[in-house]
């Protein structure tokens, strides 16, 4: 007996110490990665691109206070407890690690040191390093800060020169130094960094590779900004371009080749990126385009000016302006925004379509060529020398008549042929006192005819644009007439079968 309780203590006392062990190592696991999610994924690059005027630690806003000189301060994120002032020093690239305030001190005119800050004690307070630094960002337990070295002269008057020192914060050990030139830096990590500079332009490069990403040649004409990274590459905005290519956002890879996301004729100002989606602005709007469906969606109307501030966290879209205000937004409902106002614009096409299609064939508005909507006058008068002429050389002839036709004075059937009589056999001039509007010589309807031939005046080269609405037809065209290139405007409305001009504008 006594043998078997001895049994069933061991046994326990092994279980206990199994669960305990278990337990412990549960928490351990646990607070490692929650003390990694409150600070690494805040520490983004694109927030410190935009000045890192604002960092986020758990429940807190940690921001440099515009309304205040740029002084540090803190807020709740739920937006419900009043700012609170911490110190008077002035932050940018405000970074998070372990706790712990980085950020540089601008507050001193001509000194910019890094100071460390504790969260839980603010009065613990001391300066990292003393050297002027102009960029910072901690990423994977590593701290780069970009400082600022002497000024240039000459060619580079105005600009700093550049050193780049890669730390690790565990050990406090410096692991990398390098030196992207004179200008300024954007840092991506601990390698990557674009630059701009009088000497090399702006670039996008691999300091580890030493290798050039973007552009593909080393020019001076680029103006890029950094958007932010997905799984194949790095997001960039070339604002323009030196090499012909589309201004818009471009994808990186690490090989230096890249590829077009986005381009847009009203220009991209800014914009963030999630794993699944960009969100962009451009001069009017706010949109958001999907990774996978490359579908790009209006989300509103806005108007973002070049000195706000875009800045993501988690799920939410804070835009800083010039004079301190916030903006946030929460990127799921601003895609539910997108998504209702694309639903209701299909809604509106498809009533549209269904409209033009309930018109049917019959309206000849519709059904009129894509490639060359109307036949001008100087067609019409070519087919008929084509028809009575076929086996000549006549092209002199068609051209000097054509132009007769243009300067003639229009309006009737009489002056115009009268206008040609000098050009037209008997017979021709038959065909034209015969002809009605829409009828031809060779099978064609033509709007230009002998009713209508102020058409001519286009002198039809390339369509720019077509729109149909309400009866009427618009057609916008490239036209080349004197040797001057204009545009024209033509509006056709259909009556009783016949399509007549309705308006012209140049």
């Amino acid at each position: 007996m006594k043998k078997i309780k001895i049994i069933l203590l061991i046994t326990l006392c092994i279980s206990l110490l199994t669960g305990c062990a278990k337990q412990a190592e549960t928490k351990v696991e646990d607070t490692t990665n929650k003390v990694k999610e409150e600070y690494l994924f805040e520490n983004d690059a694109k927030n410190i691109n935009q000045g890192g005027k604002i960092a986020r630690y758990k429940d807190t806003y940690y921001y440099s206070e515009i309304k205040d000189g740029g002084k540090l301060y803190s807020k709740p994120v739920s937006g419900e407890g009043e700012p609170k002032k911490i110190n008077d020093d002035v932050p940018l690239s405000i970074n998070i690690y372990n706790d712990k305030l980085y950020y540089i001190n601008y507050a001193q005119k001509g000194k910019s040191p890094v100071i460390v800050l504790d969260i839980q004690d603010t009065s613990k307070r001391e300066v990292l390093q003393d050297r002027n630094a102009m960029d910072m960002l901690i990423k994977d337990d590593k701290i780069i800060i970009a400082y600022r070295g002497e000024e240039g002269r000459g060619h580079v008057e105005g600009y700093y020169y550049i050193d780049v020192e890669v730390s690790d914060l565990k050990s406090g050990e410096v692991i990398d130094t390098y030196s992207p030139g004179y200008g300024t830096v954007t840092l991506i990590d601990e390698s990557k960094y674009i630059s701009f500079s009088t000497m090399v332009g702006n670039r996008l490069m691999d300091e580890k590779e030493d290798k050039l990403l973007y552009p593909s040649e080393d020019e001076r004409d680029f103006m890029i900004n950094y958007i932010g990274e997905n799984e194949k590459g790095i997001l960039i905005n070339a604002e323009y371009t030196a090499d012909q290519e589309t201004p818009g956002i471009y994808l990186v890879y690490s090989n230096g080749e890249h590829e077009s996301v986005l381009t847009q004729d009203e220009g991209i100002v800014n914009g963030v990126s999630t794993d699944e989606d960009l969100f962009y602005f451009t001069d009017v709007s706010m949109n958001v385009l999907n990774y996978k469906n490359n579908k790009s969606m209006k989300i509103m109307d806005y108007s973002l000016e070049i000195s706000d501030g875009l800045y993501k966290f988690e799920n939410t879209l804070i835009i800083l302006k010039e004079n301190g205000d916030w903006k946030e937004f929460d990127l799921d409902e601003l895609k539910e925004k997108a998504s209702s106002n694309q639903a209701q614009e299909d809604e509106e096409k498809n009533k549209e379509e269904v409209k033009e299609e309930a018109v049917g064939s019959t309206n000849k508005l519709q059904d009129m060529s894509d490639e060359k909507i109307i036949y001008t006058l100087q067609d019409y008068i070519g087919n008929i020398y084509n028809k009575y002429y076929s086996e000549r050389d006549y092209s002199d002839t068609i051209e000097e008549g054509q132009y007769s036709a243009i300067n003639s004075t229009y309006g009737t059937k009489e002056k115009l042929i009268s206008s040609m009589s000098s050009y037209f056999t008997d017979e021709m001039l038959n065909e034209l006192r015969n002809a009605d509007d829409m009828k031809s010589v060779d099978g064609k309807e033509y709007l230009a005819t002998v009713e209508n031939p102020y058409i001519n005046l286009c002198n039809v080269e390339t369509i720019k644009s077509k729109n149909y609405k309400d009866g009427v037809l618009t057609v916008e065209y490239i036209s080349d007439w004197a040797d001057t290139d204009f545009d024209c405007m033509v509006q056709f409305v259909e009556v009783n079968g016949i399509i007549k001009i309705n308006k012209i504008d140049y």
